[in-house]
């Protein structure tokens, strides 16, 4: 997670030394330059632009639970920063 992203360039690098999944989250405008170079670099499946205050945004994150009491419903719970 890439917290006040600002250009994006370190989520760029993370995506492309090999993260499966970076969160670049920027509360200005920046954040749609971001979403514009991760895509002009084919990263956008990697790198999702979180445009907003990290105290106020949410995503679904899904990942592997093993032994889930209740099972999760597809693997996805909600985040909330």
């Amino acid at each position: 997670m890439d917290v006040g992203a600002g250009t994006g360039i370190l989520s760029m690098f993370a995506a492309q030394l090999g993260a499966k999944k970076v969160y670049a989250v920027e509360a200005s405008e920046m954040a749609h330059n971001i979403r514009k170079v991760a895509q002009d670099n084919n990263l956008q499946e990697v790198v999702q632009v979180l445009h907003g205050k990290v105290e106020e945004v949410s995503f679904k994150l899904y990942a592997p639970c093993y032994n889930c009491t209740p099972p999760l419903p597809n693997g996805a719970i909600n985040v909330t920063l």
